[in-house]
């Protein structure tokens, strides 16, 4: 029986095209938007795949937003390698263990324990 969209299979599809498109962009978009100077490089990618993404609204059948989805996934790939080396480069050297630390201390539901340095315990 031949796939049809709106079955489980082309959900996979869409999925899987999402997901091989955005490791092809963070391996391959990288270098290509990296040659971009650093002030431009995050608003490059996100314009690039804004598009994609809207063009999603008018594709006319599902093969066609697979490969759209594919496409702005692999245009979007290369931001969050831009947007983590952005926050290591601003930040100042003795204050990345508190903002590396601080999103996984908050996922475990632990308040972040900023403040004067108390006895037996580390400022964050």
């Amino acid at each position: 029986m031949p796939d049809r969209p709106g079955t489980a299979c082309w959900c996979r599809r869409r999925e899987s095209a999402a997901g091989v498109g955005a490791l092809l962009g963070v391996v391959a978009g990288g270098s290509l938007a990296g040659r971009l100077p650093p002030a431009l490089r995050i608003g490059t990618v996100i314009a690039a795949g804004a598009p994609l993404f809207g063009l999603l609204r008018l594709a006319p059948d599902l093969a066609v937003a697979v490969i759209l989805l594919g496409l702005a996934a692999f245009a979007w790939g290369p931001y969050f390698a831009f947007e983590r080396t952005l926050v290591q480069r601003l930040v100042p050297e003795e204050a990345r263990p508190r903002c590396a630390s601080w999103p996984a201390r908050r996922a475990n539901r632990r308040p972040p324990r900023c403040g004067p340095r108390e006895e037996g315990r580390a400022e964050c």
